[in-house]
């Protein structure tokens, strides 16, 4: 049977999480966590059930004096999979935005 997953961490303006090169993105709250599959403290994500799931990020980026510009990444099973990289995180109102689909084991 399909079963369909949905979640979604919101993090508040303020809050400290993701500040260094080395922070992982963790959430205040989850407006939707179908099955918990969210955990909001850790940012991980953990699938369920064996599928392909459309996944996205998308936040505004603080500006940073000594580095103007967003570079993350996205891990699965703690590698890293994808190299995110915004130039133009320099405070201006550029918002950033990632849509991916990957192939998941439960």
């Amino acid at each position: 049977a399909t079963r369909t997953f949905a979640f979604s961490g919101v993090q508040g303006a303020n809050s400290g999480s993701g500040n260094s090169s080395r922070d992982a993105i963790t959430y205040d709250k989850a407006t939707i966590n179908t099955g918990e599959v969210l955990n909001l403290e850790t940012g991980v994500f953990t699938a369920s059930q064996r599928g392909i799931y459309a996944l996205s990020i998308s936040f505004f980026p603080r500006k940073q004096v000594s580095n103007p510009y967003f570079h993350g990444f996205i891990y699965k099973n703690g590698a890293s999979v994808y190299h995110l990289l915004d130039r133009n995180s320099d405070g201006n109102g550029h918002n950033f935005a990632y849509f991916w689909m990957e192939s998941l084991e439960a």
